[in-house]
């Protein structure tokens, strides 16, 4: 279930009260010079609590590792071939102290002081397993991505909790670790899984969920954050989305509505919004881009028909892991 309950400002009722003990858990890597930015504001932050910035940095040549040495408490160096999203984040839970992990990618700019308070204030209620903030798309994006990222993002605030007996949503399990928080307890009970190359916090959403806890979209953790994708990188993307969502039980799942008829309406609503504008050219950068998905999503769920060559062409992060796994192995 997924319920609206406003987006009223949780300073009010939380200034007062000490919050949760937060580590914010920052991976970088050749950042610079947005991410001096990003970690100033970190430090700016106006914060009812403790809290520590731990940054995990994959060998930075651009002087990000020796920035992020001035501004964190804990800097760790791994090499690029060590990097993995579920891995890398798990070792930051590891070496982390505080109630709360706080993950922020080293381009999500917070855009005020209160970011920090908003995603950590609904962990007040034990019930709560984890938070995710909004991000709002840059100024320069293109009207479809701005448009995309504004429904996944909205200005609404979201609570959800399973019912049991009810088919799930993908919507529902929608999280992310660009500018999200989990209780470190859970995340240490159930680590991210290390066997699905992206979408490691879908996965944690989906266990926290499954729990019978309540996960939290708060649009007022506000970051400035996003990318532009070209169709390649849409179907690239994509293609990585349906290994992992496959891996993690979610496609093909019978307790999950049909990922074909989600992106259907995700896309009519879409072309329904720009054909209104007579946005024309727009409306048909949309059919591209989901057909991008489509293709990437039906390719990755299929994983195990596609030769492995092939697969590592397709999508950076298996071949990164096959590589990692030969240096090992060596």
């Amino acid at each position: 279930m997924q319920g609206n309950d406003g987006s009223s400002d949780l300073m009010s009722d939380t200034t007062q009260a000490k919050l949760p003990s937060a580590s914010i858990v920052f991976l970088t890597y050749n950042g610079m010079p947005l991410v001096e930015d990003v970690l100033k504001s970190i430090r700016n932050q106006k914060f009812n609590g403790d809290y520590e910035l731990l940054c995990i940095d994959t060998s930075s040549k651009d002087g990000t590792f020796e920035l992020s040495r001035t501004l964190c408490d804990e800097v760790i160096q791994i090499q690029p071939h060590e990097f993995h999203h579920s891995r890398t984040r798990n070792l930051g839970v590891s070496v982390s102290n505080n109630d709360i992990c706080v993950f922020l990618s080293q381009d999500a700019l917070p855009s005020d002081e209160h970011w920090l308070t908003n995603l950590i204030s609904p962990f007040v209620d034990p019930d709560v397993g984890a938070v995710y903030g909004r991000q709002k798309a840059p100024d320069h994006f293109g009207a479809q991505r701005r448009y995309s990222m504004g429904e996944v993002y909205p200005e609404a605030r979201q609570v959800r909790q399973f019912v049991p007996g009810e088919k799930r949503s993908l919507s529902e399990v929608r999280f992310s670790d660009a500018n999200g928080a989990y209780r470190r307890a859970l995340l240490l009970e159930k680590p991210f899984p290390e066997h699905v190359p992206i979408s490691e916090d879908i996965a944690a959403c989906y266990y926290i969920l499954e729990k019978g806890l309540k996960v939290v979209y708060e649009p007022l953790a506000n970051v400035i954050h996003g990318h532009e994708r070209s169709i390649k990188d849409e179907f690239r993307w994509a293609f990585d989305s349906g290994i992992a969502l496959k891996r993690l039980g979610i496609l093909g799942n019978p307790n999950f509505k049909s990922e074909t008829k989600y992106g259907i309406k995700k896309l009519t609503d879409e072309l329904v919004y720009f054909t209104k504008r007579f946005a024309i050219g727009t409306a048909m950068h949309s059919v591209s881009v989901y057909a991008a998905r489509w293709l990437g999503v039906q390719l990755g769920k299929r994983e195990n028909q596609i030769p492995p060559k092939i697969a590592r062409a397709i999508s950076p992060s298996l071949a990164r892991e096959h590589a990692r796994t030969k240096n090992v192995a060596n």
